[in-house]
């Protein structure tokens, strides 16, 4: 994983903040790779509650944390992908 110790806790306290404390972050993509050199980060989200009917309070959650992650980071090449139960998209099934 190219991601250190300071930045993974970094990621974990801003989706904490965003998503609450139960959050699950799971990193995928090219980062997981470490013979691999840049790359955004891709990001999956497992909130405590991810009812669809949640959708638009967590697009404005998601917004968020992309925009502090980035400024954490100094990068603009960050993933979010949040999980909602019963949710098929391609993305998902590769992240998890």
């Amino acid at each position: 994983m190219r991601l250190n110790a300071q930045e993974q806790n970094s990621i974990m306290q801003i989706a904490r903040r965003h998503f609450g404390e139960n959050v699950r972050v799971i990193l995928f993509g090219s980062r997981i790779d470490d013979t691999k050199k840049g790359g955004d980060i891709d990001l999956l989200i497992i909130p405590e509650k991810s009812e669809v009917g949640e959708v638009k309070r967590t697009f404005k959650q998601k917004r968020t944390m992309g925009v502090v992650l980035e400024v954490v980071f100094s990068i603009a090449g960050i993933d979010i992908y949040v999980y909602f139960v019963n949710d098929n998209r391609a993305i998902l099934k590769t992240a998890g």
